[in-house]
Formats: structure tokens, sequence, C-alpha cells
């Protein structure tokens, strides 16, 4: 494309940009022969993110574009009822699919409503969590859609439909360029004691396993955290401050609120785990975690998401104030900066918590040490 008509092009979009977002106009880009429709999102002077209606994104390279135009109207996200009704007629009848406010669940036949409830629990809880802490999240511009599949194997086929490689320890995940929640049904793993199943069937209710529900909240955190302004959908998130907060939410901190309560907003898996992994643990790992949480999580992510919690629920229990305004400023960083780089990480940390990495170790270990001996 000449530079004249890739000027054109970056001044088409950045008017498409202009005024409130919720009127912004269609636009259409043809790139590579495949024609895009919908929401100018963000772009720079080489990409482009197009949002469909459904809430899914599309990057789109700007050297590829051919034409590009505004076909007319405002761009409207589709309604829950809308997507929901597109849904049934995809997935076909083995699914049921329920609407629960913004949320769109598809699910194994008499099942849907079970994983709906749990959601919406959820949803009230984080919204609660963060406004308890002065921070009115936005909402969700589209719906949310949560999928469960029946089996493993119709969930690994979408594992690999967004370019992931299927593996054992996943049983489920969030992606922010579809923006959906997938898992599938782990109560076919390990089926429920006929007596939970009576007992959830006395209440007019269905049952799911305690790794069902477990599952479920930690990817509706995720997805949750990703369209309420907490993680920008496009860009670098740091991983530990992804996985601490959805591990740390997925116990008890949604639920609890006494703040003296410490107690009771534990995670207790991922504490044991810690409490084994701290016997090899070496000094330092916290900046580690800070600066190249990737290849932490890459050495041995049970290790990492023991370490991520722990690290994230001391700073949320410790230093409150400080954990929402460290949240707050990477989630303003340009989400169109190629690279987040350990020194950029790193001076984004210290700017809130302080630049002695070592008396915050120390801090965080005496806290997490304390958290034991509650135990005993």
């Amino acid at each position: 494309m000449s530079s004249f008509r890739l000027y054109s092009l970056a001044a088409f979009l950045f008017a498409s940009l202009a005024g409130n977002a919720c009127a912004a106009p269609v636009v259409e880009l043809t790139a590579d022969g495949t024609k895009y429709r919908g929401l100018n999102v963000l772009h720079d002077k080489n990409v482009c993110w197009i949002a469909a209606p459904d809430g899914t994104y599309q990057r789109i390279s700007l050297g590829n574009v051919t034409s590009f135009r505004k076909p007319g109207g405002e761009f409207h996200s589709a309604s829950p009822s809308s997507l929901a009704t597109e849904l049934r007629k995809q997935l076909g009848r083995i699914y049921d699919v329920q609407n629960k406010g913004n949320f769109v669940v598809c699910a194994p036949k008499g099942k849907a409503q079970a994983y709906a409830d749990v959601i919406s629990g959820v949803e009230r809880s984080f919204n609660s969590y963060f406004g308890r802490r002065g921070w009115t999240l936005d909402r969700s511009q589209f719906p949310l859609v949560v999928v469960v599949h029946p089996t493993r194997r119709e969930f690994d086929k979408e594992v690999q439909s967004v370019g992931m490689t299927p593996n054992s320890l996943l049983k489920g995940f969030y992606h922010p360029q579809t923006n959906r929640v997938t898992l599938y049904d782990l109560d076919t793993d390990a089926p429920l004691p006929p007596a939970e199943v009576a007992k959830a069937s006395g209440n007019g209710k269905t049952a799911l396993s305690d790794a069902t529900r477990q599952t479920v909240i930690h990817e509706t955190i995720h997805q949750l955290a990703f369209n309420s302004g907490l993680h920008p959908r496009v860009g670098n998130n740091p991983r530990w401050v992804i996985e601490g907060l959805a591990t740390m939410l997925e116990a008890g901190a949604l639920d609890s609120t006494v703040r003296s309560d410490t107690e009771g907003r534990i995670n207790q898996d991922r504490l044991d785990w810690f409490r084994k992994y701290r016997a090899t643990r070496r000094k330092g790992t916290v900046a580690d975690l800070i600066t190249n949480d990737e290849a932490m999580f890459a050495a041995n992510s049970l290790d990492f998401y023991s370490e991520a919690w722990a690290f994230t629920f001391y700073l949320a229990e410790s230093r409150r104030a400080d954990y929402v305004r460290y949240l707050k400023r990477i989630a303003a960083r340009d989400p169109l900066e190629n690279e987040y780089t350990p020194q950029q990480r790193l001076a984004d940390f210290q700017a809130v918590f302080g630049k002695d990495l070592r008396l915050v170790e120390t801090q965080f270990l005496r806290f997490v040490d304390g958290l034991q001996q509650d135990e005993k």
C-alpha cells in the first residue's frame, strides 16, 4: 500500500474513533481477500483491531488492506438474546443455552441453569469486591459467552481451533480474542456421588462438582477482568497478575466481606502447594515473578500458580490500596506497545510498592509464614 493510501487509512480510522464509543460508526476493511466489518476498537500506523457485534476481535495488518469504507450506520453489539438464538443453531440440540443478565451460557442438556447460577453469583461478588476497594468497574460492552462442552473430546477440538495445544492439566480457558470462556463438564471425568445428586435434585437444582465449580469460577473471573477495565484484551498483560488475581478470587476472597477474615480468603490448595514449593524456592523469586513470569510458568506451572497466588494475596491483604493502584497503572498502559519489557515491568511495580524488592520479599514471606501459623 502506498504511503498516501496508508495516511488516508489512518485518518479514516482515527475519525471512526471520534465521539462516544457507543455511537461509533461501523467500519469495513478488506485485507487479504477477507472483508471485516465492525467497530474500530483501536489502531496505530501498523495494525487495527476490529470488534464484531458478538465481541470477537480481529487483528488486521494495515499494510494488507486493499479497501476501506464506512457502510453507514452506528455500531451496535449483539444482544444476549440474539446471540443465544445464534448459538442454539450453531451448537445443536445436545446443548442448553441460557441467558442470565449479560451472560449467555451453553452447557449439556439440563445443566445450563446450574452453570448460569454460579456465573451470575461470581459477577455480583466480583463487582462488589472491587467496589469495596473504591473501584467501580466498567460494564462489558458485549455479551459474555460461556461454552461448556459435554466431554473433553469436544473441548480439545476447541483448544486446537484457537491455536493452543491440549494437555491433561487444561480444564478450561478464557480467550481474549474470541472473548469466550470454554471448558468441559468435569463431572464426566469423576461422576458425583449419588447422595450429592439426590440432594441437589431435591432442591430443584442440578449438582456441580467442586472441581467443576472452581474451574467455572476461575475462568469467569478472567472473562470479567478482561471486560471491565482490569485487563486490556489487547496487549501484554503480566501473567502473574492475571493468574494471581483469578486464583485469589476463586477461593473465598469474593464472598468474604469482613476485612479481618484473612483466613476465610485463603486458597488452601495454593497455600498447601506453596508450602511444599517453599523448600526449594530460591531467594529473589519475587523479582523473577515480576520481570520474567513466562519463564517461571514454562518451568513449572504449579509452582508458578502457587507463587502468583501467594504474592497477590499478600499484596491484596497487606497493601490493599497500593494493589488497586498497581492494577490501574498497568491497565492504563498503551495496549499497542509491542513489548512490555522486564525493565518496564519492574519500574511499574517499584513506582507503587517501592524500590527495595528484598524488603518486599521478606515481608511477603513473613506474611505467608503467618498464614501457616494460623492453620496450626
